[in-house]
């Protein structure tokens, strides 16, 4: 659902921290994720109307690489003006070995460093979650 202020992306951004929503991984299919008390991060903008909202908690970056080594092991709220930018980088990664993958015992296949879901579209950002698998 597209919505039009960063206003409501920052009502959701609360609720889902507040009731540990689970969400359809978008790069992981047939997996959830279930959202945590995590940060939140802006790449390239961050609008003032983000700051009032977050009370001076969000966090801006330039890139969706500098946001995934921000994160590192751990899970984040991510306001990017392309969430599939977002995705593509996540997968990038693994596959460049930028990051360590987690191997598959099963078949030896490196699974993606992390899964990444998409929670709405905000005017001119997708709200996205990226947690370590």
């Amino acid at each position: 659902m597209e919505y039009k202020s960063v206003k409501a992306m920052l009502a959701v951004y609360d609720h889902a921290r507040a009731q540990r929503m689970r969400v359809p991984a978008a790069n992981s299919p047939g997996s959830e994720l279930t959202l945590s008390d995590a940060p939140l991060f802006f790449i390239w903008a961050r609008p003032f109307s983000a700051q009032f909202y977050s009370r001076g908690q969000a966090i801006k970056v330039a890139t969706e690489d500098e946001v995934l080594r921000r994160i590192g092991a751990g899970a984040a709220h991510v306001a990017t003006p392309s969430g599939d930018a977002l995705i593509a980088s996540v997968a990038k990664q693994g596959r460049t070995g930028e990051a360590p993958s987690t191997a598959s015992a099963a078949n030896g296949v490196s699974a993606p460093l992390r899964r990444v879901a998409r929670i709405g579209r905000y005017g001119d950002f997708d709200l996205m979650f990226a947690a370590a698998r």
